[in-house]
């Protein structure tokens, strides 16, 4: 017997395993939260900002002027698409329910606790699935140390208020419903079981767009798996299960053209202007982070396939019962499908945008470690562990990692690395001084302040804008008509550095947007003399027209 004991293996060795397998999932599951809870009412109120992603609250803006019925919009002048739509309509409702900016936060948080609980479960039917339960939890520390903020360096994917919050469970539920199906084999599957399984990629694909490299990998490697039962029968059945996810997307696309002039969203669009590339951030990032963030999850999942993967197949050992070797068999097929899926996405990521990758791009990593990772410890610790001592190992990490995180968070008090963790204040006086018609332009990390700030506002950067604004950029002149055409009389900059002007005039600068990519940029003059707002790394100027510099 190795490490690994499950709902078989419970059977056999009693009750207690069972009973203590099963408190070991819930702590996975609830110790993460409860840390959150303890740090949400022990934390001053805006240090609890610096937990969300700047990008998230460009999904809350928008959810909340969905809501108030001014439609689809960011900044309140034109229509956007900018986001992943499955995350942006489960924000919706929250506003319906909460109008004050702030108060939304909470329920944000408690939309993410609710995913990751549903992750563990999920997670602990594939370990059941795979007679590894206590690999599983094991694994699930893995797991919990990149989807949330309970032990120290967290990631905290699902609770970054991002898509990934469920991108991640429903990629686990994709998991477990193809192992508890059998998918993977030649085992004959009903037009029904088929149709679900579309249906669960349908709902990845809507969480995160980029995940349909997933979904063709997933359905490329069903039908070469079934090919014995013939390639017409294979492909038949590969087509029903493509079904839901290429007419969603058919719809998706046409709808996205008609009320916003672009068949995609505008947020990829924005990073792709001026490509095809050849940008290696995205594989040297993947391997190796190119942020201390991106350290946190983009390399680990390439680096754990590539040492367990590499044992998994030197020292594979079969148990001798047919289901749980079966299964796992079959979750080797699917790391291998993310592995697949990952390895598109990045030739995409280097030559169809020009930008770094952020920390939630890494989710598919994420997973294939969270996959290999105990399959690792069941094929290779052949030595019998007692489940209570398994139990008791992660336990007592998730406790002491969560106290260790709850301690230093209490002991930075309000956080000041963060702009964003004073876009609260910073908003409430701005919202105080600028005129009611005041119009905003801000590039990046525009979100939080933007969130809470009661004027329209112009997205330089173009994530949240709309298709014309994109056309705009790809002219000469072209910022500055948009501009002109949307009203904006002040420019924000976040954490932001200043270029000379070519003449040299004293306090005189250029601010330049996009600050990523290899696009079109838009190159802003300001003065000193303009400013009407600073605090930290933000800063506000009047934005005047006769001081900008032709555009060529």
């Amino acid at each position: 017997m190795a490490i690994e004991v499950s709902s078989g293996g419970a059977a056999r060795r009693g009750v207690r395993a069972s009973a203590a397998l099963t408190a070991g999932y819930w702590a996975l599951a609830l110790v993460p939260v409860a840390a959150l809870f303890v740090l949400a009412v022990l934390s001053p109120p805006m240090a609890m900002n610096d937990y969300l992603s700047d990008d998230a609250y460009y999904y809350l803006r928008v959810a909340a002027n969905i809501a108030r019925g001014a439609g689809s919009t960011y900044g309140n002048l034109v229509p956007t698409n900018g986001y992943h739509p499955l995350w942006q309509l489960a924000l919706v409702p929250v506003f319906w329910l909460i109008r004050a900016p702030d108060q939304a936060i909470p329920a944000v948080f408690a939309i993410a606790s609710a995913a990751w609980i549903a992750c563990v479960v999920l997670y602990r039917r594939i370990g059941q699935l795979c007679d590894a339960e206590a690999a599983f939890l094991l694994g699930g520390l893995y797991l919990c140390w990149l989807g949330t903020f309970a032990l120290p360096g967290g990631a905290g994917l699902v609770f970054l208020g991002m898509e990934t919050t469920l991108a991640l469970p429903l990629a686990l539920w994709l998991i477990e419903w193809s192992l508890s199906r059998a998918i993977f084999t030649a085992a004959p599957q009903s037009p029904r079981t088929l149709l679900t399984i579309g249906a669960v990629l349908t709902l990845l694909c809507l969480a995160r767009l980029d995940a349909v490299f997933i979904a063709g990998a997933t359905i490329a490697a069903f039908v070469l798996v079934r090919r014995q039962r013939g390639w017409h029968a294979s492909l038949r059945d590969g087509i029903v299960m493509g079904a839901p996810l290429a007419i969603t997307l058919l719809i998706y696309m046409a709808t996205n053209q008609v009320l916003f002039g672009a068949a995609m969203p505008v947020s990829g669009a924005a990073k792709a202007l001026g490509g095809p590339f050849l940008n290696f951030n995205p594989l040297i990032a993947s391997l190796w982070g190119a942020s201390t963030l991106q350290l946190r999850t983009i390399p680990l999942g390439l680096v754990f396939v590539a040492a367990p993967a590499t044992v998994l197949a030197l020292a594979w050992r079969k148990t001798g019962d047919r289901d749980t070797d079966g299964a796992r068999t079959q979750l080797l097929v699917i790391a291998a499908v993310l592995l697949a899926g990952v390895a598109l996405h990045l030739v995409y990521l280097c030559v169809g945008s020009s930008w770094p990758i952020w920390a939630w791009y890494g989710y598919g990593r994420a997973l294939l470690g969270a996959i290999v990772v105990p399959l690792a410890l069941a094929a290779v610790w052949r030595r019998w562990i007692a489940v209570p001592m398994v139990v008791a190992v992660t336990v007592a990490l998730l406790a002491l990692g969560s106290g260790a995180v709850v301690a230093k968070r209490l002991a930075l008090g309000d956080n000041r690395s963060s702009y964003w963790v004073h876009a609260e204040r910073d908003a409430a006086q701005l919202n105080a001084i600028l005129p009611a018609d005041a119009v905003v332009a801000m590039g990046d990390l525009a979100g939080s302040l933007g969130y809470r700030l009661a004027r329209p506002m112009v997205q330089i950067e173009g994530l949240v804008e709309g298709a014309e604004y994109l056309r705009a950029l790809r002219q000469p002149g072209g910022w500055q008509s948009y501009f002109r055409a949307r009203g904006v009389t002040y420019i924000a900059a976040a954490d932001y550095r200043l270029q000379s002007c070519a003449d040299a005039v004293p306090g005189c600068h250029v601010i330049v947007e996009p600050k990523f990519g290899e696009g079109p940029k838009v190159r802003m003059h300001v003065r000193d003399t303009d400013v009407v707002f600073h605090d930290r790394d933000l800063t506000v100027w009047r934005y005047r027209p006769e001081i900008q510099a032709p555009s060529r």
